[in-house]
């Protein structure tokens, strides 16, 4: 089915901070309202207009603070909901929790490092505010509108137990006690020191880095395998089979494909994971070198930096994959699914080694403040 036909007659309510355009330059309602129209332009509406859907914006229909009715039907109705959670607006927590009550498609979509709780449960497509960045984020909601539109909405288990009367069996009068009970404060968790910090940052460096290796063979075989279709292509017996001939390779290749991008999903999966929580970590570190052992600090910096050598050098190849995976994907409907997932987890990849790329100048400060007070 075209995409297009996917969307036919139907519609996409989006929610997103709304902010103020007569908010002075340089303060947060200013910003919002800005970062609001700059996702429209160059994320949510091309991804939309790809499938003909029906966009209908919060913030056309309410003013900064107010939940008219329509809103609520939108959330209620709309095929298809899109949330920005980038900041945690409340208003955009409060919508996207009411439309967690119906089984409905909904896709969320948050700035990487400005998300507003944990969302591992929920997928979540996360991106880096710069042209790529927004550029990725775009090309990742086609990906997700167009496999939503298909497959239909995941299941979440707080819907199943809003609408299905799932979930599990409750105890008031015992929950009821253990709420009475007096808090135990001698068991509130510490903020970790430097130390936990080290230790959970280099173990996260040692997987990661077996992770790249990983990847690094993932996109070999893959290649290896694309490779092989386009020679048994261009051989001169295929040639005379035509295009039905070249269909049956298509079809060949998908098959080839598909366990591979399985496993390159599941690597990039974990990659990013790696990634979020090493930049957790070194943002802890910068904002305590200070006050920490130069020593210590200097040689998990190094390690970051060896990886960020060997990361460094790879982006640009996983830029060109995903060039190629856009091509192939358009040769046969077979290929599509199995180029998607690969696109996916490319993405996520390059995603990541932006992340990593921004370490450098915070790096570089903190290595430049730990000179200085050797020399003082």
């Amino acid at each position: 089915m075209d995409d297009k036909e996917l969307g036919a007659g139907k519609t996409c309510f989006l929610v997103t901070p709304i902010g103020s355009a007569l908010a002075p330059l340089g303060t947060e309602g200013r910003d919002s309202y800005e970062r609001a129209l700059e996702m429209w332009a160059k994320v949510f509406s091309p991804a939309c207009e790809v499938f003909g859907l029906r966009v209908i914006r919060a913030d056309k229909i309410a003013d900064p603070g107010e939940l008219p009715d329509q809103i609520f039907s939108y959330l209620r109705d709309a095929e298809v909901v899109i949330a920005d959670l980038s900041g945690g607006n409340s208003n955009v927590m409060y919508e996207l929790g009411l439309r967690h009550s119906k089984h409905a498609m909904t896709i969320q979509v948050g700035e990487y490092g400005r998300l507003p709780f944990d969302l591992q449960s929920i997928r979540t497509i996360q991106f880096k505010r710069d042209e790529m960045g927004l550029i990725d984020a775009r090309n990742s909601l086609i990906d997700a509108l167009r496999a939503g539109l298909i497959s239909g909405p995941t299941s979440l288990r707080a819907t199943e137990v809003f609408t299905d009367g799932a979930g599990a069996r409750i105890d008031s009068q015992a929950d009821s006690a253990r709420s009475a009970a007096p808090d135990e404060v001698g068991k509130l968790p510490e903020e970790p020191g430097l130390l936990e910090v080290m230790a959970e940052g280099e173990t996260a460096l040692t997987h990661v880095s077996t992770v790249m290796q990983d990847i690094s063979g993932d996109i070999r075989q893959i290649a290896a395998v694309t490779s092989a279709a386009g020679e048994r292509i261009q051989d001169p017996q295929m040639q005379t089979k035509g295009f039905a001939g070249r269909l049956v390779i298509a079809r060949e290749l998908a098959s080839e494909l598909e366990p591979l991008a399985s496993v390159m999903s599941n690597d990039s999966a974990d990659f990013a994971s790696d990634i979020a929580l090493i930049d957790a970590m070194l943002k802890n570190i910068f904002a305590r070198s200070d006050d920490e052992d130069p020593e210590t600090i200097t040689n998990f910096l190094d390690k970051v930096e060896e990886m960020l050598e060997a990361a460094e050098g790879g982006g640009e190849g996983m830029m060109q994959m995903r060039a190629g995976v856009s091509k192939i994907r358009g040769l046969s409907r077979d290929l599509r699914p199995v180029a998607d997932a690969l696109d996916r987890s490319l993405g996520e990849v390059i995603t990541g080694i932006r992340v990593m790329l921004d370490w450098r100048t915070p790096m570089a400060e903190v290595r430049a403040s730990l000179l200085t007070r050797d020399l003082a």
